[in-house]
């Protein structure tokens, strides 16, 4: 098969044209269906006049018209920025300047926050509104008319399929370049972990439980896609409707992150679900707690599979269903081993490689990497310093190779299975003019995992506020990384060479 991300469409559709392809918001659409309409996406960006390389991007849920434009974008040697819908105006606003995008496809819900912006905006040469509940959909209009024939200008295999933004620790979001060959190797990578856990009939079905802007719900559903599986897409995470679907398909395997299934299985009727069909959860963001891992086990009887990575390098790591066990042993606080293909290495801050047992940056070397950062050269080099990809995690691997994080050099929260970055919200906060000096941590949540929270010096004279500072941030800040919580302190503690001590600020419990 020709390693672009188009040939998987047209593959499935010339095997089996009336097989189901996408299952989404009440429609089902069959691979040779899906072919087409994806053609009428080439040629309508075409008609644009967009070049090899141009960017296209895509602020919406999750959806079968992800897929549509995606394979569409492909078709034409377009390359996907796949938005987060989270985030706020000002946030929106940077990466589609930034991305220089040429068309955007966006639900309807967020039309007016396009809007609010589109003057900011001059590189946009067309917005095509996604709205399935009207009549009028826009991008059902734009479509209609469109060559249904194939225009074969795809890129080839190691060029920039997709563009994703991982925000960066100065607050400046940096897009990562996902070329064509990514998902296909990491496709390989996963088959040699366990074959079971991947090799899916095409009767079983692949349900996209994570948002299409994360590199995770991407990988799930190409795995799903180039094994001919229906897709059953989620519109966005709800436990509820996971739990009807798991009822109604057969779903092998379940990617949920620690913070979902822990929600899931809180769910009124998990425990009278009918589970036989999953063989296993796929699980990351965080490890899982001993007690959350005994009731999955007594509620789902399927096996649990931890995996680590990052949106430059997929899956690093893999903490096997057989080394889930009760009472945990140790290993199961770890993320797991490195895959099969993937090197891995503990260093120094100088880039010499640490013994055993010893904690450092992990670096890693694998065939699944992004090719660097859109525009951001030095940002680039800096990553791969050395000729490995730096992660900015910090940890240790033991005696038996088993790889233990131990802190996030760049302080990274995950709330929820979403990275926020202390910095960014930093910056929106000392805008506010109550606030002297600001920093943000993450702090345990039961819901979510973690949440931010934000400790201030308080200018002279002011008094802390949490309602005014909340709103403030969420102008400005998606919802998800706008502080949960504030505290008033008179200082922040520093080091020797003034820079702000996190780990004193953090409670106790975080480690």
């Amino acid at each position: 098969m020709d390693r672009t991300i188009p040939t998987v469409v047209r593959e499935n559709a010339r095997r089996s044209p009336d097989s189901t392809a996408t299952i989404s918001q009440g429609r089902t659409s069959t691979w040779g269906e899906l072919d087409v309409a994806s053609n009428r996406v080439a040629n309508g960006l075409r008609n644009l006049g967009l070049e090899q390389g141009a960017r296209v991007a895509f602020l919406g849920k999750n959806s079968d018209r992800w897929f549509e434009i995606l394979f569409g974008t492909g078709k034409a040697g377009a390359v996907l920025v796949s938005v987060n819908w989270r985030l706020a105006a000002p946030e929106l606003q940077f990466l589609l300047e930034d991305s220089e995008s040429q068309i955007l496809f966006v639900d309807g819900e967020f039309a007016p926050t396009v809007e609010s912006i589109r003057a900011q905006l001059p590189l946009l040469l067309q917005i095509v509104v996604i709205d399935s509940e009207l009549d009028d959909d826009g991008y059902v209009q734009w479509a209609a008319g469109l060559d249904t024939t194939d225009p074969e200008l795809d890129s080839s295999p190691g060029d920039d399929a997709i563009q994703l933004y991982t925000s960066g620790t100065t607050g400046r979001p940096k897009g990562a370049l996902v070329p064509h060959t990514y998902l296909f190797e990491n496709f390989r990578l996963m088959a040699t972990i366990k074959s079971e856990y991947w090799k899916w009939d095409p009767t079983e079905s692949a349900v996209v439980t994570a948002p299409l802007f994360h590199i995770g719900g991407i990988n799930w559903a190409f795995i799903g896609a180039i094994q001919g599986c229906p897709l059953v897409i989620m519109r966005e995470f709800d436990p509820v409707v996971l739990l009807n679907l798991v009822s109604e398909y057969p779903v092998p395997a379940l990617p949920l992150v620690t913070p979902m299934l822990q929600i899931f299985l809180n769910t009124p009727g998990v425990e009278e679900a009918d589970f036989s069909s999953v063989r296993y959860v796929v699980y990351g963001a965080s490890p899982i707690p001993p007690g959350l891992l005994r009731k999955a086990l007594d509620v789902m009887g399927c096996g649990f599979v931890q995996m680590y990575g990052a949106t430059e390098s997929t899956i690093v790591t893999v903490l096997d269903a057989d080394e889930h066990q009760l009472p945990p042993v140790p290993r199961m606080l770890s993320v797991g081993r490195p895959m099969d293909g993937v090197e891995l290495v503990v260093l120094d801050p100088d880039g010499n490689e640490l013994p055993t047992g010893e904690i450092g940056e992990l670096a890693i070397k694998s065939p699944v990497l992004t090719t660097g950062y859109w525009h951001l050269p030095e940002a680039t080099s800096e990553a791969f310093r050395g000729g490995w990809f730096h992660t900015g995690d910090a940890g240790y691997v033991d005696e038996a190779g088993y790889v233990f994080l131990k802190d996030r050099v760049k302080d990274t929260i995950i709330s929820g299975g979403e990275n926020v970055y202390p910095a960014e919200v930093e910056n929106v906060l000392y805008d506010h003019p109550s606030v002297k000096e600001v920093a943000v941590v993450g702090v345990p949540d039961e819901r979510w995992g973690e949440v931010p929270k934000a400790f201030i010096v308080l200018a002279p004279g002011s008094e802390i506020d949490e309602e005014e500072l909340r709103a403030f941030a969420a102008e400005h800040l998606a919802k998800f990384k706008v502080p949960r919580h504030f505290s008033a302190v008179a200082a922040l503690p520093r080091n020797a060479s003034g820079k702000v001590l996190r780990r004193e600020l953090r409670v106790p419990a975080d480690v």
